[in-house]
């Protein structure tokens, strides 16, 4: 079954009509987490999810797969990943468990982080027009406590972080 975003009203109803497909990734069928933001600077809030592995790729929870979908109209994304997020994919690592929208550089436009309970925190930069290259990982000097989230406001977005 491919995954699917359901919208609510403002009485807390969901339902399936209306909903959007989320394209599927084969070999990695399990989202754990995703964040939506302005991206690139066009005033819609695009996405990010986090896909982990499945049977068919590399395992169960084995390696990550981020997506990156651009809102192209009202309830419409279009997954640009290939075109906009460098190395996005590792079969090899272990799963990362959260998505976080945070301007890790401090350059004024929101980066992306991949973080676990293991703090791995990795990172892709924004070129400020919605296109990410990998960053590495957060310097340790970073205060974190594990598991508890903080609210971190930063320049033109606000975002929930794992601190």
């Amino acid at each position: 079954m491919r995954t699917q975003m359901l919208w609510g009203d403002a009485s807390g109803v969901f339902s399936t009509s209306g909903a959007t497909l989320i394209p599927e990734v084969p070999g990695y069928g399990i989202i754990t987490d995703l964040d939506a933001s302005d991206l690139d600077g066009d005033g819609a809030r695009d996405l990010v999810i986090n896909r982990t592995g499945d049977p068919s790729g590399p395992g169960w929870y084995r390696g990550y797969h981020l997506q990156l979908m651009r809102q192209a109209g009202r309830r419409a994304f279009v997954d640009i990943t290939s075109e906009r997020l460098r190395q996005h994919e590792d079969p090899q690592a272990g799963s990362a468990n959260w998505i976080r929208i945070w301007d890790v550089d401090d350059d004024g436009d929101p980066d992306i982080v991949a973080d676990d309970e293991t703090h791995t925190h990795l990172f892709w930069t924004n070129d400020g027009t919605g296109g990410f290259g990998r960053g590495g990982l957060i310097p340790r000097t970073l205060p974190r406590t594990k598991g508890v989230r903080t609210q971190c406001r930063t320049h033109r977005f606000r975002s929930t972080i794992l601190a």
